[in-house]
């Protein structure tokens, strides 16, 4: 099952179907969705607490300027509540728009959850457990993206964990981790597609060649190692912030040879290829 960040595009499209099914379909999704979000930036969920009600008290409390009005919010899941139990979706036209309207709401609660002070709070609280012994964090936010998509950690553990090959792509990963993660709006997050965790043995990674090709060739994007180690970040847990000292030498290693091949275009920067939305590690 895709992430929720990635069902946007297939949302969106469905939103201006003529079949009224598939309106309705992007309606529903658009909402589920957002019920997901909620979860994430810590807005009271129950079932006896309407996703109306929950859209209000999160517009009321954001900070945001991007936020779309508590009318066209409220409109939206209207639309949403009329196609499925009244069986009258919308025109596609207005389809769309709540679409949008949505998914605006959507990126202003990913900005907000996304950011390296919950980065700092969700790699304390690995560490705290003892699941971890170093945590860094790579991709977009590490990089300093305008506009960031997820949390990217790497955790370096002792093998506890990173035997059982949790992967950045394992979308099961969070339910094997159930204990570590108790958090409710984490655990959303992951839904959401926001947040991302890779264990690695740390004392095996770079000292192990068996280990460290075997690691290497599991992940599905060729360049992933590179990826990460562009811009890595490790945890400094006696200051509580990210800074670029004592990253592993294999880690230095790569971050050369990543610049080596951006010399001799073979790889274009991250800045560039997600200009043109190449994927990479983050």
């Amino acid at each position: 099952m895709d992430k929720l960040e990635e069902q946007w595009p297939r949302i969106s499209e469905l939103a201006c179907s003529r079949d009224s099914f598939d309106r309705t379909t992007a309606l529903a999704r658009a909402v589920s969705a957002i019920e997901q979000a909620l979860i994430a930036v810590d807005i009271e969920s129950g079932k006896r607490i309407g996703v109306t009600h929950r859209l209000k008290e999160w517009a009321s409390s954001t900070k945001s300027k991007r936020i779309p009005s508590i009318s066209m919010l409220v409109k939206a899941v209207e639309f949403r509540n009329q196609a499925i139990h009244e069986n009258e979706p919308p025109e596609a036209y207005q389809t769309a728009e709540a679409v949008s309207i949505l998914n605006e709401a959507w990126r202003c609660m990913r900005k907000s959850f996304v950011t390296k002070k919950k980065a700092i709070d969700i790699g304390m609280a690995i560490l705290d457990s003892g699941a971890g012994t170093d945590v860094f964090l790579y991709g977009s936010l590490a990089r300093g993206s305008k506009e960031p998509k997820d949390i990217d950690l790497l955790v370096f553990d002792n093998g506890d964990l990173s035997f059982l090959g949790l992967s950045y792509d394992k979308h099961n990963s969070w339910e094997m981790m159930d204990d570590l993660y108790k958090s409710s709006e984490n655990k959303a997050a992951l839904k959401c597609g926001w947040l991302d965790t890779v264990y690695i043995d740390g004392e095996l990674f770079g000292e192990d060649d068996e280990y460290t090709l075997h690691f290497a060739q599991r992940q599905r994007d060729p360049l992933f190692l590179l990826n990460v180690a562009d811009n890595l970040l490790r945890l400094d847990t006696n200051k509580g912030m990210w800074n670029k000292k004592f990253i592993p030498q294999k880690f230095v290693i790569l971050a050369g040879l990543r610049k080596q091949l951006e010399r001799e275009n073979i790889v274009a920067p991250q800045r560039i290829q997600n200009k043109y939305g190449i994927e990479t590690g983050g």
